[in-house]
């Protein structure tokens, strides 16, 4: 019997935030014919008003996603992968800021 692994999601805005968009986003990225790597689950909690968190957090996740399915299953080192995927999501966000003074101070913690 193969090992199995169940994954479930939930985020939850806080007693502080509520009626407030949820700044939090998530994202999964498992093995399988198109993914030879070990699973991949990512968190992302954005930080920032005016909306700026919650773009920063999906920018973030969907970045290091995006370096991490470019690396073959020979290359993978989680924490070069991390490193590159968080500059390449901090130059996409910052290029997103232009313009948008009420987003300054937006941020994420992965």
């Amino acid at each position: 019997m193969k090992d199995s692994l169940k994954i479930g999601v939930a985020v939850d805005v806080g007693e502080s935030r509520k009626g407030k968009p949820n700044q939090d986003f998530t994202s999964v990225l498992l093995p399988g014919w198109f993914n030879q790597k070990q699973p991949l689950l990512l968190l992302s909690d954005g930080m920032g008003a005016y909306g700026g968190g919650e773009i920063a957090s999906k920018i973030a996740v969907r970045t290091i996603l995006k370096v991490y399915k470019h690396y073959s299953r020979k290359q993978v080192n989680y924490i070069e992968i991390l490193e590159r995927g968080i500059r390449t999501a901090h130059k996409k966000s910052s290029g997103n800021l232009k313009g948008k003074r009420s987003w300054n101070g937006w941020g994420v913690r992965l």
